[in-house]
């Protein structure tokens, strides 16, 4: 037993009158033996308290005079009730009235049904066996007869009198027997005992369907054990039966949104589900474990409160497939069931990798690191200053400078002065083959004109080292004057095929072999290369 409850409820009550002409003898006063009981009932209705209203009802040998009235109209209504007594014949048509009316259904549950049957003797000789399927429904009913027999105290002791007195103790009642100067019980004595039930509860531990037996035993303190009836009722008893609630039938693993290159990461890495646990055979019972099962292994499971959640780890899902998940849901009673599969498709997108994945993960520290080293590379030129790069373009034009005849370096002759007429004779034969080899080699060679100082001397200035030849580009080519003794030849001006004049330059002469040998005239071969700030 878990818990027991003591509670206050009302009385479903039936006044049952059998009407005769006992009932109407009066006293000195003119008062009926029935207006007597009439005002002892009265009173103890107006004495009930109005939390507690009683259904009450009043009915005779014609039938009901008031069914299932409260304390204000049952009232009303007996007072109101005034039969011949003188002229009606008693039997037992009241009573079985009263049992019917406190049979039917009671407005509140657990309501104690009891009949207060009024009757003068009865002449009958089958009375007995008249009482008899009367007794039985109301044992049956549960149902409590009083019997209040009025009649001339000579009939106390009479046939009739024993037999309705063995009807109240059949039915778990009592008797009282009014002559006229009889003092009346209270009938809430009676009724007291009956406003009193107890709510038992328990945990049944039926764990199988059918029928079953149930029987309550009570210690009293003055009569012991107690023993109630057994009652057999049908149990249905079933398992409870678990089911998932909008399960997500595809499951979309990736690397986070902000991330899409963390190969580490997948997300969801878990999973929240919920089930629903229902109980077909109407018995809501406690549970004491619910397990959550994929493709057959444990992968969450409850052993208290709240056993409704579940959460899937994923992680160790790191390629796409199809998975079967299970639920379990045990009670207190042992008695278990398994939802049915359901199968959830979880797709695995893995990020993309190599070298074009680890430019796009790290695309801004590489994009800072190349502004910061472009930004190094940049102060690093603009300190230095000087430093050139050689460059694809640069290489190639130097090459072609180097293949072109009118750019390509050209060898310079150093000659030694002329001492004499005679030492020149006698050296040319020497170095005629010298400078014909020289001459051969190259398209044409390149002398320093003299000054007029060194021309009379016979001797020519020493030859310099000429930088990287460079043709320079224009439209027209440069004209130069021919040289004179009046002015050296740094001061030369040279001028364009147009006629214009160009800003002061160095002019230098290809010198081309004339027909005669050691001939050291000199003169203009059309084009001359123009030396301006060291580039050509």
């Amino acid at each position: 037993m878990d818990s027991l409850t003591e509670l206050a409820i009302p009385l479903q009550l039936a006044v049952a009158v059998n009407q005769g002409q006992a009932l109407d003898a009066r006293d000195a006063n003119s008062i009926s033996r029935f207006q007597r009981v009439a005002q002892v009932i009265v009173q103890w209705v107006q004495s009930r308290p109005a939390d507690l209203p009683d259904d009450l009802s009043l009915v005779s040998q014609a039938g009901p005079v008031i069914n299932h009235a409260r304390a204000e109209e049952f009232i009303v209504g007996l007072n109101g009730f005034q039969p011949d007594m003188r002229t009606a014949t008693p039997n037992l048509q009241s009573l079985a009235t009263a049992l019917d009316v406190v049979s039917a259904q009671t407005p509140r549950l657990g309501m104690k049904r009891v009949v207060l049957f009024i009757t003068p003797q009865m002449q009958d000789p089958n009375l007995a066996a008249s009482l008899e399927p009367l007794i039985q429904r109301a044992i049956q009913g549960n149902i409590r007869i009083f019997v209040w027999y009025v009649d001339a105290n000579t009939t106390f002791t009479n046939t009739s009198a024993a037999i309705f007195n063995n009807l109240a103790i059949q039915t778990g009642g009592s008797m009282f027997q009014y002559s006229g100067v009889e003092r009346f019980p209270d009938p809430e004595a009676y009724f007291s005992g009956l406003r009193r039930i107890y709510l038992l509860s328990y945990t049944s531990r039926l764990t199988s369907s059918g029928e079953h037996a149930l029987a309550v035993q009570a210690n009293l303190p003055t009569l012991g054990a107690v023993m109630s009836a057994e009652q057999r009722f049908t149990l249905d008893v079933q398992p409870p039966n678990p089911f998932l609630v909008a399960p997500a039938l595809q499951i979309t693993r990736q690397a986070p949104a902000d991330d899409p290159f963390n190969t580490e990461m997948l997300l969801p890495e878990t999973l929240e589900m919920e089930i629903i646990v229902e109980f077909p055979d109407g018995h809501p019972r406690a549970l004491t474990r619910t397990t959550l099962y994929v493709d057959g292994a444990i992968a969450d499971e409850n052993t208290s409160e709240p056993f409704d959640k579940f959460t899937w780890d994923l992680t160790a899902y790191s390629i796409s497939g199809e998975h079967q998940v299970v639920v379990e849901a045990v009670d207190v009673l042992g008695l278990s069931k398994t939802s049915m599969p359901i199968p959830v498709t979880v797709t695995v997108i893995k990020p993309p990798s190599g070298l074009a994945a680890f430019l796009a993960k790290y695309r801004t520290p590489i994009t800072f690191g190349s502004i910061i080293l472009a930004g190094l590379v940049l102060f690093f030129i603009l300190i230095s200053g000087r430093v050139r790069l050689p460059t694809l373009r640069r290489v190639r034009e130097e090459r072609r400078a180097q293949n072109d005849p009118l750019t390509q370096p050209i060898p310079v002759v150093v000659e030694e002065s002329i001492a004499a007429p005679e030492a020149k004779k006698k050296t040319s034969k020497r170095r005629t083959p010298q400078r014909k080899q020289e001459q051969t080699q190259s398209p044409g060679w390149m002398r320093r004109l003299p000054s007029s100082a060194s021309t009379r001397t016979g001797s020519l200035p020493p030859s310099r080292p000429f930088p990287s030849l460079k043709k320079k580009s224009s439209s027209a080519p440069t004209r130069c004057n021919a040289p004179s003794s009046s002015t050296t030849l740094r001061s030369r001006r040279c001028m364009r095929a147009s006629g214009r004049r160009t800003t002061a330059a160095t002019c230098f002469w290809i010198i081309t072999p004339s027909a005669g040998r050691g001939s050291t005239t000199s003169r203009c071969s059309g084009t001359a290369i123009v030396w301006r700030t060291g580039i050509w």
